[in-house]
């Protein structure tokens, strides 16, 4: 394990990964995880905040307990045995990304909100 300090490659450190772990055990939606998707890397996430749903929604990844040690170091070992289905994910992520977490889908998103609490008024 190496802790690589500030860095400006994100990107494309990312996109190198074969897998993108993230074990909090606290988040809302993570940027970090958009980034990974964007990246075209799989995840393997704790399950809280709003990572599951990304997860279940975009089907680029694993969810795991917070703090299972045992599981996550399982679903890496999966992960990393199964090339084909780390491909999907990442595709699957790329796209849920544009669909789901772009700037055009979040200014539609918020549009239709306001307009359906417009129309209860």
């Amino acid at each position: 394990m190496s802790f690589l300090g500030f860095r400006n490659d994100i990107f494309r450190l990312l996109s190198e990964a074969d897998v993108f772990i993230l074990t909090s055990r606290m988040e809302g939606l993570p940027i970090t995880l958009l980034e990974a998707m964007a990246a075209g890397t799989p995840a393997i996430v704790s399950s809280v905040g709003g990572m599951p749903e990304v997860i279940h929604l975009a089907g680029n990844g694993l969810t795991v307990d917070v703090d299972d040690v045992g599981e996550y170091t399982r679903k890496v070992r999966f992960l990393l045995e199964n090339v084909d289905l780390r491909n999907q994910m990442a595709r699957r992520g790329q796209t849920a990304l544009e669909e789901y977490f772009s700037h055009p889908a979040f200014v539609s998103g918020t549009l239709a909100v306001y307009s359906k609490a417009l129309q209860k008024r």
